[in-house]
């Protein structure tokens, strides 16, 4: 009797490459087998042949997902780009022996390690900045190399010196806790707090008298209830208790509000001068400071030194190719000349003004171009666009008003720091 044909199958897989192209190839081979087990040799052999066709089926589906799963994993892999003698360019997934040859392509995951500025493009800040802004003119150009900081008490300006990252800006910007203003500020923390101990003391004095007069009035109330409810001198006695319960709660009401307000006026208070504390403090101890460039790209500069004598200090972003602005020389400068101011003035990165030298000191330059806060720190430069004084100070009314700006000479930049910079 013939049985029903059911099949056996056996995997056949095969890789091979074709084109620069991997081919997995997998094919299934079957043959009929019976139901009736006496046609293929017997129960024994229909079963032995069952466990064997199991066995390769599975074998088959661990060896496709093993082939899978190396086809598909991440292939690290890096282009080069490198030119001949005779000019031609040449692109190659390894490095020439003996040529310089630039990496312009890389599928190699980023890790969090390398630091921003170590990036192919971004560590020739002159050159990228130059490509992206275009200048028209050598003020225009000037801009490239001024950069906006910022700290933990506030903001200023800088700009760089050199084409290895130093930049120049004012001690005060990066130590505003040495300041002038900044000791106003404290003196103001000081002057409230004197305030809210006042206040409180008041608001103590009054809670002890109200409850004095609570008790008053309670004493008076327990001598109308002993009296004649009905006669004359009592009647008129409850009006005078009326009278006063009535004082006793205005002025208690007048204290809770007086209370709430203190209160509220304390807990402002304290964050204020728990904030100032603390940014105060990290102020203080800062060593790394953030910097923004002309196009917003945001760069961490380190300290590298601090004048004694002067409101001036140096930071450098390591490992950079910066934009630099040259250094001029402030002694022809004369009243009348006109000069340019560059910085971040309001929180405004990247602004100008322009104006005249009003007067002419030993230590300082004044002018009356625009310097408004933010601009400290930054360039004041001559129509030449050489920097003749690094903006410092502003005399005005108001700091928004109209006023005279003060820029240090760029001499006395030259003799505070001589190992830095070039005389």
């Amino acid at each position: 009797m013939r049985g029903k044909a059911r099949y056996d199958g056996i995997y056949s897989v095969c890789l091979f490459f074709f084109q620069d192209r991997a081919v997995l190839k997998i094919t299934l081979y079957r043959r009929p087998r019976c139901s009736d087990q006496t046609s293929w040799g017997g129960a024994a052999d229909s079963a032995h042949a069952r466990r064997v066709a199991k066995t390769l089926h599975f074998t088959g589906i661990a060896l496709l997902i093993a082939m899978l799963s190396v086809l598909l994993s991440p292939v690290q892999a890096e282009i080069f780009k490198w030119q001949d003698a005779n000019g031609n360019w040449h692109f190659s997934d390894q490095a020439p022996d003996g040529r310089s040859a630039q990496r312009i392509g890389s599928s190699r995951p980023a890790t969090d390690s390398a630091p921003a500025h170590s990036l192919e493009g971004s560590r020739d800040l002159a050159a990228s900045l130059l490509k992206r802004f275009a200048p028209t003119s050598p003020i225009e150009q000037v801009t490239l190399a001024v950069v906006g900081i910022e700290t933990a008490l506030g903001q200023g300006s800088g700009f760089f010196i050199s084409e290895s990252g130093l930049i120049v800006t004012n001690k005060h910007v990066i130590r505003p806790q040495d300041t002038e203003k900044h000791r106003e500020r404290r003196q103001d923390f000081d002057e409230r707090a004197q305030y809210l101990e006042s206040v409180r003391q008041q608001i103590r004095e009054e809670e002890e008298r109200l409850n004095r007069y609570a008790r008053d009035l309670e004493s008076f109330r327990e001598e109308i209830e002993k009296n004649d409810k009905y006669n004359a001198p009592t009647l008129l006695r409850r009006q005078e208790y009326a009278e006063y319960l009535r004082n006793y709660e205005r002025r208690r009401e007048q204290l809770n509000e007086a209370r709430r307000q203190y209160q509220a006026q304390l807990k402002d208070f304290e964050k204020q001068r728990d904030e100032f504390s603390f940014n105060s403090s990290l102020a203080g101890a800062a060593r790394h400071f953030a910097v923004f460039l002309k196009d917003n790209r945001k760069m961490t500069a380190e300290l590298v030194s601090i004048s004694r004598n002067a409101d001036l200090a140096l930071l450098r972003i390591p490992d950079v190719i910066s934009p630099a602005l040259p250094l001029g020389d402030s002694r022809p400068v004369r009243q009348g000349h006109q000069v340019f101011a560059v910085g971040s003035p309001l929180g405004m990165r990247d602004s100008l003004t322009s104006g005249i030298i009003a007067r002419v000191q030993s230590d300082y330059l004044v002018t009356d171009a625009q310097i408004l806060p933010g601009n400290s720190g930054g360039p004041l430069l001559n129509d030449q666009a050489q920097v003749v004084g690094i903006n410092t100070l502003k005399f005005a009314r108001e700091a928004t008003a109209d006023g005279f700006g003060m820029a240090i000479r760029v001499e006395t930049l030259r003799q505070e720091f001589p190992d830095w910079v070039k005389p």
